[in-house]
């Protein structure tokens, strides 16, 4: 009868540490501490330790996201305490687990399932469920939490220094491959992988069979190599907006994987480059620019041309008084210039610079801005701008 060997003041127990020791614990420390409020930076960071995301998100995206404002009263899962407490309740959540799994095999035997007679098939030698289910189960929550302290470090590590962005990445993704490798490696020892039978047969090709594997994982090896290059060479990460070589890819960087980069264009669209591709292209990272320009090419008729030096004078007014972030100082190009007799109009070239990034509404409102200024200009003189006439066949067309 399992209900006999059932220690009910053990699972009570269990359940008290695992879902009601935290809360137990918080009242008094809210009464006594006054712990409400939010969280400064690092201890949010903490928080994530002990309650991590599900999400894939990186080292970089974390950091870029928005925090609450620091706060003198601290949240009691903000706390040290919290984080002892929460561990020792998952630790107890799991025993609770096994407890149930220990139950099944009990009842599993007395049904005539003997799992210690049916797994060794399967090359898995003195299997016991119960003891390796925990095992497996604890090894793999030691590798969870193993993970998430590891990003908590990181962000302590990077602060508020974006340079140090690429080389979290780098160190992320080796740190999580090494992680799992030992988590991996610990599994199969618990389950006593029998190694002739099973390695044995991955490589029956003998010296065919690992020329075939060397041959095949050349590709995956390379991304895997590029994508670390990407990251440790801090020209863009996660938020970035940047364009590659001729611009023919471009887009806010989503997400920076061992084999692939993942961009999202202005359209929406997400599209997954092998890391092998970005690597030896030209990169334009424009979130990094802190100045933007904008220029015009206008064409006027010979008629105005006595007109010119007032109008062009005038669109510089206009232009300076309408773009409070122009640079004006010199150290960049502001031109407004007459630069060419053509055929049928004037060249007027206008160059300015801007103490502006060159992406976001920002952006836009100001080169706004800058036209209506010229529009606001050329009106006042009653000037009208030349439209190119070319010629097709026996008619024309503007």
């Amino acid at each position: 009868n399992v209900t006999t060997i059932i220690e009910w003041t053990d699972i009570i127990l269990i359940i008290l540490i695992g879902w009601f020791m935290v809360p137990l614990v918080q009242i008094p420390y809210n009464v006594l501490f006054g712990g409400v409020g939010s969280s400064s930076r690092d201890e949010e960071a903490t928080s994530k330790v002990l309650r991590p995301s599900k999400s894939t998100s990186t080292v970089a995206e974390q950091k870029q996201k928005e925090h609450p404002p620091i706060s003198t009263k601290k949240s009691f899962r903000d706390t040290r305490y919290c984080i002892v407490l929460v561990h020792i309740a998952q630790a107890a959540q799991i025993a609770l687990l096994v407890y149930f799994v220990d139950i099944l095999d009990i009842i599993l035997q007395s049904a005539g399932f003997n799992t210690t007679t049916i797994l060794p098939i399967m090359g898995i030698d003195n299997f016991d469920l119960p003891r390796t289910f925990a095992k497996v189960v604890y090894t793999l929550w030691f590798g969870r939490v193993s993970r998430t302290f590891k990003r908590y470090l990181l962000l302590k590590y990077i602060g508020d220094k974006q340079q140090k962005f690429g080389l979290a990445e780098l160190i992320d993704h080796i740190v999580d491959a090494v992680i799992m490798v030992i988590v991996a490696l610990s599994i199969a020892d618990i389950l006593d992988v029998d190694n002739g039978m099973g390695f044995k047969s991955a490589f029956a090709f003998g010296s065919a069979g690992t020329l075939a594997f060397t041959l095949a994982s050349q590709t995956v090896v390379s991304q895997i190599v590029n994508g670390f290059v990407l990251s440790a060479s801090n020209r863009f990460y996660v938020g970035d907006i940047v364009k590659f070589g001729d611009a023919s890819i471009s887009g806010t960087v989503v997400q920076m994987g061992w084999f692939d980069t993942v961009l999202r264009g202005s359209d929406e669209v997400m599209m997954a480059v092998p890391n092998s591709t970005l690597a030896g292209q030209r990169v334009s990272n424009l979130s990094r620019h802190q100045r933007c320009q904008v220029t015009q090419n206008l064409r006027f008729h010979y008629t105005d041309i006595e007109k010119l030096k007032d109008l062009l004078e005038d669109i510089k007014s206009e232009i300076k008084d309408a773009c409070p972030a122009l640079v004006s100082d010199g150290t960049r190009p502001f031109r407004v210039v007459w630069t060419d007799y053509n055929d049928n109009y004037l060249h007027v070239l206008v160059d300015c610079h801007f103490t502006l990034k060159p992406i976001g509404d920002e952006y836009w409102n100001n080169r706004q801005a800058v036209l209506m200024a010229i529009h606001r200009a050329v009106k006042k003189h009653g000037i009208e701008f030349a439209l190119l006439k070319y010629c097709c066949g026996g008619g024309a067309s503007k």
